[in-house]
């Protein structure tokens, strides 16, 4: 990402730097997904060369492919989480200010983008992500504070747009 970012003052333009960024996630994404592919793969093959021998461990086997395919998204999920955050933690070190100088103060909102947790599983119905990262309040629920935040959000709003009625998510 460095040498790329650099390219800026030599041969490419920002959007071309911010493609290839775009490329070298992608990148990423897609080996992690793969890798994990030939896991499953693997464990599939593995498995029919043990029930052709009538292998005992084809049992085990079984089990773990089960496993595999029914925990594929939040396997991926973490995996590509843990390696997000290594791209994340360079980021903070030192791609930060390198980006700062040569791209200019927008490529803050480029980083959420790949750096959004919605990249990093094979579904977006992943329980695991939606428990981690996308937490949901009730908004019946007096311990969340939610009917709170909603008052002040409608309150601060109506100051300013006054012309504007916002009626609050919930009527008492």
């Amino acid at each position: 990402m460095t040498v790329l970012i650099h390219r800026v003052k030599t041969d490419l333009t920002v959007d071309h730097v911010r493609f290839l960024q775009l490329a070298a996630v992608s990148h990423v994404l897609k080996f992690s997904r793969s890798k994990l592919g030939a896991e499953i793969k693997h464990a599939g093959a593995w498995l029919a060369d043990l029930k052709s021998r009538a292998a005992s461990e084809a049992l085990a086997i079984d089990q773990r492919l089960f496993w595999l395919k029914r925990h594929y998204d939040a396997i991926l999920y973490n995996v590509n989480k843990s390696l997000f955050t290594q791209i994340e933690r360079a980021e903070e070190q030192e791609l930060g200010t390198i980006r700062d100088q040569f791209l200019g103060a927008d490529h803050k909102i480029f980083l959420s983008f790949i750096l959004n947790p919605l990249l990093w599983t094979a579904t977006l119905g992943n329980i695991t992500l939606q428990r981690n990262e996308y937490g949901l309040w009730g908004v019946n629920s007096k311990e969340t504070g939610f009917l709170e935040l909603d008052r002040k959000l409608v309150d601060l709003i109506s100051r300013h747009f006054s012309a504007i009625t916002i009626p609050p998510i919930k009527e008492k």
